[in-house]
């Protein structure tokens, strides 16, 4: 009684370049994503651009440099690391970070 529902447009077009690939012997085309993954050697051009601000969380870097949340956070450690910044609170869940005396 139901039967199968017939297919969009877009579904029809991916079904049809899927059953190609396979016929070809094929990979699927991978598409290129982009990501905000900063290097270690940008960490200091970053923190340059973030000098001026007197307190630095997550939020404030990702507003401020366009990153990733999660980016941002291994940033902020990362930098950290270095001495460059100072955590604020001992708080696991909102990360404040000030500028050290070294930086």
């Amino acid at each position: 009684m139901g039967g199968t529902k017939k297919l969009r447009l877009s579904q029809l077009e991916k079904r049809q370049e899927r059953e190609k690939l396979k016929k070809e012997g094929g990979a699927k085309p991978k598409s290129e994503k982009k990501t905000g993954e900063v290097l270690n050697e940008a960490d200091e051009k970053v923190f340059e651009k973030l000098k001026g601000l007197k307190v630095l969380t997550p939020y404030v870097v990702f507003t401020q440099t366009g990153l990733r949340m999660g980016e941002a956070k291994r940033l902020l450690k990362r930098l950290e690391e270095k001495g460059l910044l100072k955590r604020v609170n001992e708080e696991n869940r909102l990360l404040i970070y000030t500028l050290s005396k070294a930086a």
